[in-house]
């Protein structure tokens, strides 16, 4: 028992002197398990802080994306900023211009009384111009009557000519009526200067189709009303079956019904002395437009065309339909002189001396008979066999309309030319953009 109680004394002895080393141990227990205490109350405040950090991360990724954007804002900020400065500079200078503005419009508001006053003047001048132009055309009266008495019955022994022709069209027309009509077998077709093509008028002369004014004359109408109603039955047989024989015989006819057209639109205008009356304009203008015209039909007889116009491009005093049928007729005499080809020199020059507007056509064709330029400008008088001689004297009769003179001559080598000489337009007179309407 005594040895026991010492072994209990001995053990008591050491469990107490490891009193102080576990009480130290236990402070630092209750010290670890107060640190961890406080560090576990944090907890939500740090995950608070976690979270407001993430957010914070995110927000700066999405800032960092719109890096460029904001960049090309600014950019543009800058640039406005810079326009801005140097719309800004020119205030001063904008400001000085409104001010002189204001000054001359105030100088033309006090000129507007005198301005009108000169225009109403000018409107008045002109009003006497025209009414002396209008006595002097009045007086001209009797002489048109006489001239007209012997221009009509001209017309009369035409209008017979012309008769006839239908005659021969209307028979050829019931000729291609009849089935099996055409040519016999290897018989050659008949030649022409003018082919008619029901679709359009490729490969012959182009038309003859200005605006004229109404003929007084009821037989002129008549005769061109025949001429449609048998140009109308033309074009109802191209409709039907025909063979190439029978379709060139009605080519033929419709070419000769075309030319009956264009004879009485000559012989219209070759008898209305009631016409438009000149005005300023561009030769060049009117030139050009013809030549467009004719240019293929000439080109495919192997004419070439030579321009030689002077500039700045001479104005004359001229009526645009008219012009058109001056035109019409000097360009299809040269086209009907060079059958085999040739050359068409059209000139166009204001003359130094007298300030007149020329207009020269010369061609290297068989040139004018005689008996045609001893009769200039006598109409119906031609050495071409089944032509009129209508055509140099319609030109210059209505080139006289306007003051102005044609002069035909043949070359002394080969061909002939016609000079056109026209009265110069006013100086001071706008040219217009697009001429006048041929």
């Amino acid at each position: 028992q005594l040895k026991q109680a010492r072994q209990d004394a001995a053990e008591s002895a050491g469990q107490a002197a490891r009193v102080p080393e576990l009480e130290a141990q236990l402070k630092q227990a209750r010290q670890a398990a107060a640190e961890s205490a406080a560090r576990a109350a944090r907890v939500p405040e740090l995950e608070a802080q976690l979270k407001q950090a993430r957010q914070a991360v995110a927000e700066s990724a999405a800032r960092a994306t719109r890096v460029p954007e904001l960049e090309a804002q600014l950019k543009q900020a800058r640039q406005a900023a810079a326009e801005s400065a140097g719309q800004a500079a020119r205030v001063p200078e904008l400001e000085t211009r409104l001010e002189q503005a204001r000054r001359e419009a105030a100088a033309a508001a006090a000129a507007v009384d005198g301005a009108r006053i000169e225009a109403l003047e000018k409107q008045l001048k002109q009003a006497g111009e025209s009414a002396a132009a209008l006595a002097a055309r009045t007086a001209q009266i009797p002489a048109l009557e006489g001239r007209l008495r012997d221009v009509w019955d001209k017309a009369q022994a035409t209008v017979a000519a012309l008769q006839a022709e239908l005659g021969r069209a209307q028979a050829r027309i019931e000729e291609l009526s009849r089935p099996g009509a055409g040519p016999a077998a290897g018989q050659p077709l008949p030649d022409t200067t003018r082919t008619a093509d029901f679709s359009g008028a490729a490969g012959g002369i182009p038309p003859l189709e200005p605006a004229l004014e109404a003929s007084w004359t009821k037989i002129l109408e008549f005769m061109r009303g025949i001429l449609e109603t048998s140009y109308a039955h033309l074009r109802k047989l191209s409709a039907m079956s025909l063979s190439d024989a029978q379709r060139a015989r009605l080519k033929l006819a419709a070419g000769t019904l075309a030319q009956g057209k264009d004879t009485i639109a000559a012989l219209n205008s070759f008898l209305d002395e009631a016409a438009a009356p000149a005005v300023p304009g561009g030769l060049e203008n009117a030139l050009t437009a013809a030549l467009a015209k004719w240019e293929p039909a000439l080109r495919k007889r192997g004419i070439g065309i030579v321009r030689r116009f002077e500039a700045p491009p001479p104005r004359a005093l001229f009526q645009a339909e008219g012009m058109q049928l001056v035109l019409y007729q000097l360009l299809r005499n040269a086209h009907e002189s060079m059958p085999g080809g040739g050359s068409l020199t059209v000139r166009l020059w204001k003359d130094a001396a007298t300030g007149a507007a020329c207009l020269a056509l010369g061609d290297t064709g068989c040139g004018f008979k005689r008996e045609a330029l001893d009769a200039l400008p006598e109409a119906f008088v031609s050495g071409k066999p089944g032509h009129l001689g209508l055509g140099l004297a319609l030109a210059s009769r209505i080139l006289g309309r306007w003051g102005a003179s044609l002069e035909a001559a043949n070359n002394e080598g080969a061909g002939a030319t016609v000079t056109l000489r026209f009265a110069a337009g006013p100086p001071d007179a706008p040219l217009p953009s697009d001429g006048p309407s041929v």
